[in-house]
């Protein structure tokens, strides 16, 4: 089910609110429990919309780095609390779990190389509906 405005605008909606109300310069403070609390939002309407929903996490670490099919993605149910995901989609993605395993295993040399997968992950998650969070903790 393609994302339409007036679906995207009710997901959005306590996300959107947090912003107007609190009138950010694009800084949080920390523990702002209401961005965090809006994100929820995203979530539970994500699945609401969509039936299901899946967040993810962009880093990986510790044992993570070096199992061979690390949990990057996992299916969100009502009443589930996974701390601060990185993103939230409507459906499973074996290409989202395949770039982000190949972000981490590629050597790093300094963040514009890291910035430009970043940003193509963030690309994929935008093209597969989903939603990229900040958190404030």
């Amino acid at each position: 089910m393609p994302m339409t405005d007036e679906l995207r605008k009710s997901m959005f909606k306590a996300n959107d609110e947090f912003y107007l109300d609190f009138k950010t310069d694009g800084c949080v403070s920390e523990n702002n429990v209401y961005l965090n609390e809006a994100n929820r939002s995203v979530i539970r309407e994500m699945h609401k919309a969509y039936g299901d929903c899946w967040v993810g996490k962009i880093n990986l670490y510790g044992e993570e780095r070096t199992q061979e099919s690390p949990q990057i993605l996992f299916h969100w149910s009502k009443g589930d609390t996974i701390d601060y995901p990185s993103f939230c989609i409507p459906r499973f993605s074996q290409e989202l779990v395949d770039l982000i395993i190949a972000r981490d295993r590629t050597p790093y040399d300094g963040t514009k190389t890291d910035a430009m997968l970043v940003d193509e992950i963030h690309r994929l998650v935008i093209k597969l509906e989903g939603f990229i969070f900040v958190w404030s903790c």
